[in-house]
């Protein structure tokens, strides 16, 4: 504004030393270029200031846009970590438990009483390699399983293999289910823990 008052005083200077100059008309018209300056002043100077203002609010709004996704990302993670320590916490459980098992097998799997109080007789339950047949194609009914060559007959006799004793005993059939057991358990623990995870983390429908 003092360059705007100075002109004016400036113009001023002029029309007073002109000879038979009148002061009034070099006086408005520097009171026009006085006001029409101190517009564009201020019309520049308030464009300035607006764009200085939508950049701080787009900033803000970006800002505050980040910080959100990030506390979702933050959140989902946290979740995830949960999750997967859980699994990792069910794992040693099923571990622990197919180990207990496994180790207790053979007390229970050599001898047995008629009633309690009774002598203890030797267990010598017979498994034919037909029972071992059926008991592998239970568990995996993808692969044929052909016993002729265990049971020493010629290969393709299925009807003659599957009545020659095979020599797996009740202990060998109880420690094979624990520790199928177990990983039917991690099996299980896995997947309940992927279904948790979809749950907690639905797709968005857009």
């Amino acid at each position: 504004m003092s360059e705007v008052i100075g002109a004016v005083e400036d113009v001023a200077k002029v029309a007073g030393g002109s000879a038979g100059g009148s002061f009034i008309p070099w006086a408005l018209l520097a009171v026009v270029v006085a006001i029409g300056a101190a517009g564009a002043f201020g019309f520049y100077k308030g464009d300035a200031m607006r764009a200085a203002q939508d950049s701080a609010k787009y900033a803000a709004a970006q800002k505050k846009a980040d910080d959100a996704w990030q506390a979702k990302v933050d959140a989902q993670r946290a979740r995830g970590d949960k999750i997967a320590a859980d699994l990792e916490t069910e794992k040693a459980n099923v571990k622990t438990v197919t180990l207990t098992v496994v180790k207790e097998v053979p007390k229970v799997t050599t001898v047995y009483k008629e009633k309690a109080g009774a002598p203890s007789i030797a267990l010598n339950n017979i498994f034919t390699w037909g029972f071992v047949r059926l008991y592998d194609d239970a568990l995996d009914p993808s692969v044929k399983h052909d016993v002729s060559a265990a049971a020493g007959v010629p290969a393709g006799s299925a009807a003659e293999a599957d009545l020659v004793r095979s020599g797996v005993s009740t202990a060998d059939v109880l420690t094979n289910h624990a520790e199928n057991a177990g990983q039917y358990a991690d099996c299980r623990n896995s997947l309940n823990a992927l279904i948790d995870w979809h749950e907690q983390n639905p797709t968005e429908k857009k």
